[in-house]
């Protein structure tokens, strides 16, 4: 079964668009967006929300500011940027999320990991996994995508299960936001490297890009934002579009 996830990258509550992982404009508010793509034509199966700044300024996360409200949206709500702790992890289930995504400071870090998915439970926590292809290898990114790390996704995503994460959520960043494809090659690696559940994003612009990577891959889950908010392809007809080649999706 097809899952099909809002990504909705964000700075002090504006979602914003990017290209390659770097905001260049503001679209609208988030609360907007988590109303739109909660219901009706663009409903998600799930939505994706990361303040993809914070750890890069080494800020908290702006939803954790003592002014921001709680975050409502119907559908399942996983919330990623700067976590840094369980209490920060916690404090996010309480005014909203399903779920945490990981990166920066789990990669500084791995007990992070350990530690959210024991407080919380492993179904709670997401590896959030920012990459490009450098010689050959593809190489673990952080602070909101711009420092090259020494991990390969490789050797951190097939640690990932044993270190408590219950997803993983792939972002190609050199065909996020732009008119490129996903890379096959990442989309093979990552299934090999883990029987966990994986979510590609990056390059998804199409019902035949998601049942290329579906049907190649064995991918079942994808996050974008391009496909919705550029290219003004509603949900519900992506959804036809999918069922038309003969696959499942929620």
């Amino acid at each position: 079964m097809i899952r099909l996830i809002a990504r909705i990258d964000s700075r002090n509550a504006y979602h914003i668009k990017t290209v390659n992982c770097e905001g260049v404009s503001q679209i609208r508010s988030v609360q907007e967006s988590l109303e739109m793509f909660g219901s009706g034509a663009h409903e998600h199966d799930e939505i994706l929300l990361l303040d993809c700044v914070a750890s890069l300024y080494g800020k908290k996360h702006w939803a954790l500011s003592a002014d921001a409200e709680h975050l409502y949206t119907p559908i399942p709500l996983a919330i990623g940027g700067a976590i840094s702790s369980t209490e920060e992890a916690v404090d996010l289930l309480s005014i909203g999320a399903d779920k945490i995504l990981v990166n920066t400071r789990a990669i500084a870090n791995p007990q992070l990991i350990t530690e959210i998915a024991q407080t919380c439970g492993r179904q709670a926590v997401i590896l959030q996994v920012d990459t490009r292809e450098i010689d050959g290898n593809f190489y673990c990114f952080t602070h909101g995508a711009r420092n090259c790390s020494e991990l390969t996704v490789k050797e951190w995503v097939s640690n990932a299960q044993s270190l408590g994460a219950g997803e993983v959520h792939i972002t190609a960043i050199d065909t996020e936001g732009v008119p490129r494809k996903f890379p096959p090659s990442l989309a093979s690696l990552a299934a090999e490297s883990t029987n966990l559940p994986i979510i590609l994003s990056g390059g998804i612009r199409s019902a035949d890009d998601i049942a290329s990577l579906h049907c190649n891959y064995g991918i079942n889950a994808f996050s974008f934002s391009s496909l919705t908010n550029t290219l003004g392809l509603s949900v519900s007809q992506l959804r036809l579009d999918i069922k038309a080649r003969g696959l499942n999706v929620r």
